[in-house]
């Protein structure tokens, strides 16, 4: 009886401490996964700590962001108004450029046409100048003798095609018709009779060749009257289209 009890009493011994023995293994492990947690707490609050730092940074960093946004702002919607601005006196000087293109053009037009019109001035004196050398000719004496008449209408030939080329056509029919006419002229003998200068007068009207010549000679000179003058018109006209 008494080894039943004293088994009882080891086994009872047994289990409670094999109960204390789990109970401290328990607590041990327990105290580890406690020391293990308070680590890990302490760390997440330094990393907490951390954050909040940062998050502090980052909230400075973003109101000097938007600070920063709104100085950029103001300087951007002043930017745009002076772009607008400038962009409307861009517009306008443009515009007045423009203007002043066309009063440019108006004026290189009217400079290019006075230029035109002085030019054709210019040339029409240069005409008028070898009108006047022609005029000079035609009212000097023409030559007695048929060798300083045919010289002469001959000289007078070149002056005539430089005034104008119609006129040639009378000269040359005036050399044609010049030894029908100092035939008729280099009849009369130098001791001719009154009789015979008379005779020698009358048969002017005869000479169909010799009447041709002075006709045409008085023609030739009446062309050319009527060619300076209309000349003269014309320069006259070109002067008054002169501002």
């Amino acid at each position: 009886m008494r080894k039943v009890i004293l088994v009882y009493v080891i086994l009872i011994m047994t289990a409670i401490m094999a109960f204390l023995a789990g109970y401290y293994v328990k607590g041990y492990y327990a105290s580890i996964e406690m020391e293990n947690y308070i680590k890990n707490v302490d760390a997440l609050k330094e990393e907490n700590m951390e954050l909040k730092e940062n998050l502090s940074r980052a909230n400075d960093q973003l109101t000097n962001l938007r600070s920063e946004n709104m100085e950029l702002r103001e300087k951007l919607e002043s930017l745009e108004s002076r772009i607008s601005s400038l962009m409307t006196e861009l517009k306008e000087k443009s515009d007045e450029i423009e203007k002043l293109k066309v009063m440019l053009n108006e004026k290189n037009e009217s400079l290019l046409m006075l230029q035109n019109k002085v030019k054709k001035l210019k040339d029409s004196l240069m005409i008028l100048k070898v009108d006047k050398e022609l005029l000079v000719t035609i009212n000097s004496k023409i030559p007695d003798d048929r060798e300083g008449a045919e010289r002469f209408w001959r000289d007078t030939r070149k002056l005539a095609e430089r005034v104008d080329p119609s006129l040639v056509q009378i000269v040359d029919e005036i050399l044609y018709y010049i030894d029908d006419y100092f035939n008729w002229y280099e009849s009369l003998s130098e001791n001719a009779t009154r009789q015979e200068v008379c005779e020698w007068i009358f048969s002017y009207y005869e000479d169909w060749g010799a009447r041709q010549y002075d006709s045409l000679v008085s023609k030739f000179r009446s062309e050319v009257y009527s060619l300076i003058i209309s000349h003269i018109n014309e320069i006259l006209a070109k002067m008054e289209e002169i501002p």
